[in-house]
């Protein structure tokens, strides 16, 4: 039995990369490890695993502040290194816990393997204040997560995420290995109803044909923008139409941006929805869309094609590589082409 240390910034439901830490968790429990979560906040438990909140700021601002700029608080940096003297392992996710995993290796000569999911670049974001906060956090985590004798091992969770990660980087010098692993997720099996129930449910929630379903977080690089002005030409077509939209905004003011280009009624803000709900939103949906500039993996999506369902999505290289059924891919950010696949899917 080994004594593994896993290391997320936050273990919440509503991030792909919490859950990401939460299945491997798991997995290593039943290997016969012992697993402790490291964190700074968490919303999520583990049976078998201890959860450990290092606790930070509240607002989601001083949050973002307290994350970027982690590395200056060297009181914190060892004391949270110390923890991990007796651990055989550590399992990092994402900066700034990368600082703390870099610590333990140096310090207690722990394996160290860093998980990359990625970083989006700074410029899908909207304003000035979010392309600078994420062009520095990009760097900073790109920085302590392969600089010099960092990490032993890196594990990629896509060849995307893998090809990302190798542009400007001569990783060949630095003796690393690395491997792509796609996720072992439950949540990419959905319980699928009946078809009374399906109709039942339809009726109960007041939808019609076709309904477009999204689920994830609402952040600009996902390209809910994209999503809202397609739909609007298609419902023009289809005046039954409905788009369900699940998921947190991870910054601030966007679900109010997002509510303001949308005037239609049939745009439905659904928030964040618990696990035990999800399974009905992907049963009424007809069509699955993701209009997504930028990602690594898409839970989702794959959730999505699992189910057998129709899916329009972004031509970026994480889709072409995931999904392979059912499935329109278009040029990221063409609405046009977007809502002509959308109706496309529908008449199919």
């Amino acid at each position: 039995m080994k004594k593994i240390a896993i290391l997320v910034p936050t273990f919440s439901s509503f991030s792909g990369m919490d859950r990401l830490a939460k299945n491997k968790a798991e997995e290593l429990l039943t290997q016969g490890n012992k697993v402790t979560i490291f964190t700074f906040r968490s919303d999520m438990k583990v049976k078998g695993a201890k959860v450990i909140d290092f606790g930070m700021p509240k607002s989601l601002i001083l949050e973002k502040v307290y994350r970027l700029f982690f590395f200056l608080m060297w009181k914190k940096i060892k004391y949270y290194t110390n923890l991990l003297k007796d651990y055989d392992k550590v399992i990092c996710y994402f900066y700034p816990m990368t600082i703390i995993a870099t610590a333990a290796k140096r310090k207690y000569g722990l394996k160290y393997i860093y998980y990359n999911s990625g970083v989006a670049d700074a410029k899908y974001f909207d304003t000035l204040l979010e392309k600078v906060y994420i062009w520095m956090f990009k760097k900073f985590s790109d920085y302590y997560a392969i600089h010099a004798d960092h990490a032993d091992e890196i594990i990629h969770i896509s060849q995307a995420a893998k090809e990302e990660f190798m542009k400007n980087r001569k990783i060949s010098e630095l003796n690393v290995k690395q491997y792509v692993e796609y996720p072992k997720l439950r949540e990419v099996k959905v319980k699928r109803f009946k078809e009374n129930q399906i109709k039942k449910l339809k009726k109960e929630m007041n939808l019609d044909f076709p309904v477009y379903l999204y689920v994830g977080r609402l952040s600009p690089h996902k390209g809910i923008k994209l999503l809202i002005h397609a739909f609007s030409n298609v419902e023009k077509l289809y005046p039954s139409a409905r788009l369900i939209i699940v998921g947190k905004a991870t910054v601030p003011g966007y679900l109010e941006k997002l509510k303001k280009i949308s005037s239609s009624e049939r745009v439905i803000f659904k928030g964040y929805v618990d696990d035990d709900e999800l399974p009905k939103y992907y049963n009424v949906a007809d069509v699955y869309v993701n209009g997504s500039e930028w990602e690594n993996y898409d839970i989702p999506a794959v959730a999505a094609q699992e189910m057998k369902k129709s899916i329009v999505a972004s031509d970026i290289a994480v889709h072409k590589e995931l999904l392979k059924k059912k499935v329109i891919l278009v040029p990221p950010g063409n609405i046009t082409e977007f809502a002509k696949a959308m109706c496309a899917q529908i008449s199919n």
